[in-house]
């Protein structure tokens, strides 16, 4: 059975790496010509804490981890205007991790984009 997946994001890599494990071949298509490896921190809590582990990439994302203690804001030239602790914004507790969503794309994409997996990455068409 042919399967597509729209998107080299977390789901579609997510998506794809689990399709693998139960013997399908995934194609992922990806508008952008290579992975995001920006973005602001997300939290990975609870039940997404035991999908990581389920998945092999547990470790990993720890050793990634952003391990952010709080936030500065800064103005243009620098300046430090506000602080923010992480308990202002919600500190994680426990197992509770932090990653760039980035990050966590290229975790998944080495676990998931293999021999096995076809990958198809391109710019934006132009019209």
């Amino acid at each position: 059975m042919d399967i597509l997946i729209s998107g080299a994001g977390i789901a579609g890599l997510t998506t794809a790496h689990w399709l693998r494990r139960y013997g399908f071949i995934p194609t992922i298509v990806e508008r952008a010509p290579s992975l995001v490896t920006g973005g602001y921190k997300i939290d990975v809590r609870g039940t997404a804490l035991d999908v990581l582990r389920r998945t092999g990439v547990h470790d990993a994302v720890v050793a990634s981890s952003t391990r952010m203690e709080g936030a500065l804001l800064v103005d243009r030239e620098g300046k430090v205007i506000n602080r923010m602790t992480g308990d202002e914004f919600g500190h994680r507790v426990g197992g509770d991790l932090e990653i760039v969503p980035g990050r966590l794309c290229e975790i998944l994409s080495a676990r998931t984009i293999a021999p096995r997996t076809a990958s198809r990455m391109r710019p934006t068409p132009s019209h």
